[in-house]
Formats: C-alpha cells, sequence, structure tokens
C-alpha cells in the first residue's frame, strides 16, 4: 500500500472538559473532518481511539485500535506507532482528531512534496511545527520505538531524530490547520 491514514483520537480531553472528539462542527463531529480527508486522500484509514470511546467509534468503523498494550497512555508517538503496527504501508498520513476544518487539500499537496530523502513531510504554519497534520515514511518505525522506549514523547523528539521536510509554503489557509483545545476556542470559532 502507498499510503495510509492514521486518524488519532485517542487523547483524554482534559482542557476540552469532555470527549471532543465528538464535539459538533457544522453539521458533523469533530472527528468525522478528519476521518473522511484520510479516507478521501489515502487507500486505507485506522482510528487510533480512546478507551472510553471505543465501542461508540466501532459502532461506525471496523477499523478502531487502542494503543498497543506497551506504550498505551504514551500519547501520539504510541498512536502513530500502533497504527504503523495495525496497517502495512509505505508512507502514513496522520491526522489529529480536533482540526475540524481540516480537508484533503492539505493531505493531497503533502503527498505531492513527498521524497525519498526524507522521512516525513511536516507542514509549518505560521512559524509553528505541525508534526500531527503530517505524513511520515515506513522507516520511521525505528526511531519511533526508540523515542517510546526512552520516555521521548514529544513529536518534537522523533522529528530531531529522523529527516524532515518542513513546509513552509503550503497553498492551504491556515484556518485549515486550526487545533480546537478547550471550550473558550470552539466558543470562539462557533460564533464565526
Amino acid at each position: 500500500m502507498d499510503i495510509a491514514g492514521v486518524l488519532l483520537v485517542g487523547g483524554e480531553s482534559r482542557r476540552f472538559g469532555r470527549q471532543k472528539a465528538f464535539a459538533h462542527w457544522k453539521d458533523k463531529e469533530f472527528y468525522q473532518w478528519s476521518f473522511e480527508a484520510l479516507n478521501e486522500e489515502t487507500q486505507n484509514t485506522v482510528i487510533i481511539s480512546h478507551p472510553s470511546i471505543e465501542e461508540n467509534l466501532k459502532m461506525m468503523y471496523d477499523q478502531v485500535y487502542l494503543d498497543d498494550l506497551k506504550y498505551r497512555g504514551k500519547g501520539p508517538l504510541a498512536g502513530l506507532y500502533t497504527g504503523m503496527k495495525k496497517i502495512k504501508a509505505n508512507w502514513y498520513a496522520i491526522l489529529p482528531c480536533d482540526t475540524p476544518n481540516i480537508t484533503r487539500d492539505v493531505l493531497a499537496e503533502l503527498k505531492e512534496l513527498r521524497d525519498e530523502r526524507f522521512d516525513a513531510i511536516v507542514p509549518v504554519i505560521e512559524g509553528k511545527k505541525q508534526p500531527l497534520i503530517a505524513l511520515y515514511h515506513k522507516r520511521t518505525l525505528p526511531f519511533i520505538i526508540e523515542n517510546l522506549e526512552e520516555g521521548n514523547l514529544r513529536m518534537s523528539s522523533l522529528l530531531d531524530s529522523i529527516s524532515v521536510l518542513f513546509a513552509n509554503n503550503l497553498k492551504s489557509p491556515s484556518s485549515a490547520f486550526l487545533n480546537i483545545n478547550d471550550q473558550d476556542t470552539y466558543q470562539k470559532c462557533r460564533s464565526f
């Protein structure tokens, strides 16, 4: 498989105050926007779920998994690891569930930038790296494992250990990368 999708729905949503995957944005729930973007631009998509919502997601989708038990609770890096172990592909497109403005166009742009000289394609939006809206080559798996084993759980630790193309000049609007982590942001954005 050339490219697979990994949707991360595994956070505890502490800052949001409730499970944000199911918060409504326009006519869909948060996670559905990311899932649809992945589904349209990849050949297969897995959802990496938090235990508290696994059953709800399994009622709608077949490929819903919890983080591998060895790394459960270790954040997005564990989710990426689990996605790579559950589905085989050359490249993995990763998205979080809390970017409801994301579109397939963002992923299409990133796919066009793939280059065998790089292990990952990571957007930089308004000076900020976006490692959870990115593409990772299968050869990053040993580096992911190494970081997990050493307790380096930040995505930036992974980026420091691999060859990354940082994409600064994407055509997609910065609003596509809006990450909603708390109720204040959610309420402000819903009023626009």
